[in-house]
């Protein structure tokens, strides 16, 4: 381990024109090659709203540590709020011990304080959880809504989901593309709740589905008599050697529960038949989509099984934030797209 003066270290914001390659070079000192599509340009792409907040530390000219956030809207019932889930946060493994992991974390939270963002969030892992729930001063909202329910592959081992959706009664159900205006209908006619969510419109769903290599997103759209009643987002992936369909997003209008429980069936179908064993989703704190999640059978994952630990924490930025309990999962509306790792 490099011993730090503290003179010689400086927290800055990102510039890409002198940090870009610095950066890209220490993330595969930390982790390594990326795998699934998971790199800083798919982390940090353009955002519909704002430019993503990101800060540097540098020995003299080198960049040694580095932590940013993805932007991101969200509705707190009908207030919007700016919000950054945190990611890429990393420390060169020869400076590690030193404190460079929270310093880098406190300038971000100023810059995106400045730039007036609300809120900051991160789903971190079993090794960051605590520094951020500690000295960074986020909230855990636990327990972590993860459930599941096991399905009836019709093959052993994972195959790619076939790109034909099957049929259900009453609905018409076809693929759509990440950015389809028809989205816009559903988000905009959505059931309102009390909580925090997510904005997923059209342009939210181009930015998170559009552009991530080898993710193989699906995504399909149910209408009944020609209107848009709801819309699906999964993709198959073995997680500790599990062949498991993942539910990234489900959306409905206030009167669409019954087309998002057939399009979830669909989707359901779709895994059994690429050969998936269980299927998995993230349980909304409250309203329609929540009941067809239990009412299908979705069970609650209880956080000593998680296969890996996920922790959402959160901290208010500004004073917008609504008069809400930030660590009760009843508060919020999440789904697998609000995280990096799926």
């Amino acid at each position: 381990m490099a011993n730090l003066p503290a003179s010689a270290v400086s927290a800055q914001t990102y510039r890409p024109d002198r940090d870009r390659d610095q950066v890209e070079q220490l993330w595969l000192r930390v982790f390594g090659r990326a795998k699934g599509g998971q790199t800083p340009a798919w982390l940090f792409r353009p955002a519909p709203m704002i430019e993503a907040p990101r800060v540097v530390i540098r020995e003299f000219d080198q960049v040694i540590a580095h932590a940013g956030a993805m932007p991101v809207r969200l509705m707190a019932g009908e207030q919007p709020l700016l919000a950054g889930w945190s990611v890429g946060a990393m420390t060169d493994p020869h400076f590690r011990g030193q404190g460079l992991f929270v310093r880098a974390g406190q300038a971000l939270y100023q810059q995106m304080t400045e730039q007036g963002f609300d809120l900051v969030g991160g789903f971190s892992n079993a090794q960051s959880a605590s520094l951020h729930t500690g000295p960074l001063q986020r909230t855990p909202v636990r327990p972590f809504p993860w459930c599941a329910r096991p399905l009836l592959p019709r093959r052993a081992g994972l195959r790619p989901l076939a790109a034909t959706w099957p049929r259900q009664v009453g609905v018409e159900i076809s693929t759509v593309a990440p950015g389809d205006p028809r989205l816009d209908a559903i988000w905009r006619n959505r059931p309102r709740g009390p909580g925090i969510a997510t904005v997923r419109d059209a342009a939210w769903s181009g930015w998170r589905y559009q552009d991530r290599p080898d993710a193989d997103y699906r995504l399909a759209l149910a209408s009944v008599g020609g209107v848009p009643a709801a819309w699906i987002a999964v993709r198959a992936l073995t997680v500790a050697r599990v062949p498991a369909l993942f539910v990234l997003d489900l959306q409905c209008t206030a009167q669409g529960a019954q087309a998002a429980a057939q399009l979830l069936r669909s989707a359901e179908q779709l895994a059994s038949a690429a050969g998936c064993v269980l299927s998995s989703a993230l349980l909304p704190g409250w309203g329609p989509l929540r009941r067809i999640l239990r009412w299908k059978g979705y069970l609650p994952v209880p956080e000593r099984l998680h296969p890996q630990k996920i922790l959402l924490s959160v901290r208010a930025l500004g004073p917008r934030v609504p008069q809400v309990d930030l660590a009760d999962p009843r508060s919020w509306w999440l789904a697998w797209s609000d995280t990096d790792v799926v």
